[in-house]
């Protein structure tokens, strides 16, 4: 009985060892990949970049956006020729969009610095040691 119970143990221990070195083998990515693996490996990035180009529309793109579309509106009441009335909707409206614009962009900056400050703390918390030379933090 102890016998295929320590066999089972064995097997178990040795399978957990094969998936680690597996997962650090694709978190390091091997030195001399064979072609099926990078070709593979090619597919898979291409389309994990493909939906991050079209996830990546941020407060930053939305600003610039309405930014253009008030200063385009305020410049089309400018040089066009029209009732006063319309002109005063013209550049009304552009000058919301621009506001709205620049508000955008004006918050997509202080988040930008505020993620800049999380993750250079972040990187000197991983980086730095303890005064005997050994990690402060130990890797994943």
């Amino acid at each position: 009985m102890h016998g295929i119970s320590i066999h089972s143990a064995l097997a178990i221990k040795r399978q957990r060892k094969k998936r680690e070195a597996k997962a650090r083998k694709q978190r390091r990515g091997s030195s001399n990949p064979s072609l099926g693996e990078y070709l593979a490996d090619e597919r898979t990035q291409g389309k994990i970049r493909a939906n991050k180009i079209v996830g990546t529309v941020t407060m930053f793109h939305i600003g610039t956006i309405f930014t253009l579309i008030g200063i385009l509106l305020g410049l089309a009441a400018i040089i066009t020729n029209q009732t006063q009335s319309e002109m005063a909707e013209l550049i009304g409206t552009g000058i919301i969009c621009l506001v709205i614009g620049v508000f955008l962009l004006v918050l997509n900056s202080i988040y930008g610095k505020k993620e800049e400050e999380e993750l250079e703390q972040y990187v000197e918390a991983r980086l730095s040691k303890t005064k005997d030379g050994g990690q402060l933090v130990q890797d994943v």
